[in-house]
């Protein structure tokens, strides 16, 4: 079956010449680790995007990062929070963001919130990035790199959980702002770094426990659809919805279920758990562009598709939902979505430190409802971008289409 008959149909009718690459390359084995299902997907793990460091291999001009105040879709939590100018200062400083992992596409479009951001300041002299390809010793390696280079403030997303502490605190020892985003390294802010920003969780969860009980009668098995093993934003996600779930609704097993945030990861974790679970009546996830690759899976297993609430959705879903709906009408889907721009805060906390200056917003952030098909708020579907695009990211359309042009 062809999940998106029509994106290609009303692709084709463009001039656009776009294409994204594949995403299902993974990240890595999580150090803290509390596994609960093996590894999958290996051979996309190991076709991961080779690490690299760089000043950005996109164009990035004060012309460019002007440009993004026009033609965007941004979820409202982001709006009327403070721009970056507040806080450039005088100072020259150099920025970095170190990934734990690069290779999927949300980790390319916060790639280049970050890039776009930083361009705002014309006294940031340079930005570095550099990917680990999941890869622990690489990841500190490229933090210790990044402070002999002379960077002044990092931010990052780590994948690593607390294993990744020894090298933030190592860091901020040096002298650098750390400020680590999403994924909780654990430690002391204010101490082993400067401050963690991340989505508020148990908003996210009480969004996804409200919808099953509307969609659902309250009632039925659940399964939590995650990333790496152990990893802690799987697993907060997971808590938020805990706090929040009705008591007739029961999670398949208490801990996220591996897919390692991968296509390939994705379908065969939802295969394996239709042949012990073939009854789950809702799913949870929290990377929804990989719900292609459910629906995939429930196909093979001759199955309709069931309702999902997610986070991070996709060009592609919004293009492929009426296709879905129509194979599966019991299917319907919340995203919670803007997740691709966290990077941003985290990097105007940066800079802020950097040059003395109190950056004041929250750094725990609340998204947005994006989808809702059950209440009436339907995806969103451009034909005109590649479709690992994300349609909630502070990105103009252009700016989005050189994500995957790369």
């Amino acid at each position: 079956m062809s999940l998106v008959p029509a994106f290609t149909a009303l692709k084709a009718a463009t001039t656009s010449t776009i294409h994204s690459k594949p995403t299902n390359s993974g990240p890595q084995m999580n150090q803290r680790l509390r596994i609960t299902h093996k590894l999958v997907a290996t051979a996309a793990i190991a076709a991961a995007v080779a690490a690299t460091t760089a000043c950005g291999d996109l164009p990035t001009t004060a012309s460019d990062a002007a440009s993004q105040s026009s033609a965007k879709v941004v979820s409202e939590p982001f709006e009327g929070r403070p721009s970056i100018n507040d806080f450039c200062g005088q100072k020259p400083i150099q920025v970095a963001l170190a990934d734990g992992f690069g290779g999927n596409s949300l980790r390319k479009i916060m790639r280049r919130q970050f890039e776009l951001e930083a361009a705002k300041c014309p006294n940031i002299t340079k930005t570095f990035y550099t990917d680990a390809n999941a890869d622990p010793q690489k990841y500190a390696s490229d933090i210790s790199g990044l402070v002999a280079q002379g960077v002044n403030a990092i931010i990052t997303l780590d994948d690593f959980g607390p294993a990744a502490l020894p090298a933030l605190r190592k860091a901020t020892q040096a002298g650098v702002v750390v400020v680590p985003y999403k994924s909780n390294p654990g430690g002391t802010p204010g101490s082993d770094y400067e401050v963690f920003v991340s989505e508020d969780s148990d908003a996210v969860g009480k969004e996804w426990a409200d919808w099953a009980s509307e969609v659902t009668g309250g009632t039925g098995d659940v399964a939590m659809l995650g990333g790496t093993p152990g990893n802690a934003l799987s697993t907060a996600f997971l808590d938020g919805y805990k706090k929040a779930a009705p008591q007739g609704l029961k999670l398949i097993q208490n801990d996220p279920i591996t897919t390692n945030w991968t296509i390939a990861g994705m379908q065969q974790a939802v295969s394996g758990m239709l042949t012990q679970h073939p009854d789950t009546k809702l799913l949870l996830a929290d990377y929804g562009a990989t719900i292609p690759a459910i629906a995939r899976a429930y196909q093979a297993a001759g199955k309709p598709l069931v309702p999902l609430a997610v986070t991070a959705s996709s060009n592609e879903v919004g293009c492929a939902w009426k296709d879905l709906k129509a194979k599966n009408p019991g299917f319907e889907l919340l995203s919670v979505d803007g997740t691709g721009n966290v990077p941003k805060i985290a990097l105007r906390k940066a800079v802020a430190a950097a040059q003395g200056l109190k950056d004041p917003e929250s750094p725990l952030v609340k998204l947005s409802v994006f989808i809702d098909t059950k209440n009436g708020k339907m995806p969103t579907c451009n034909p005109a971008l590649p479709p690992d695009a994300d349609l909630s990211a502070d990105l103009t359309p252009e700016q989005m289409k050189a994500v995957f042009a790369r």
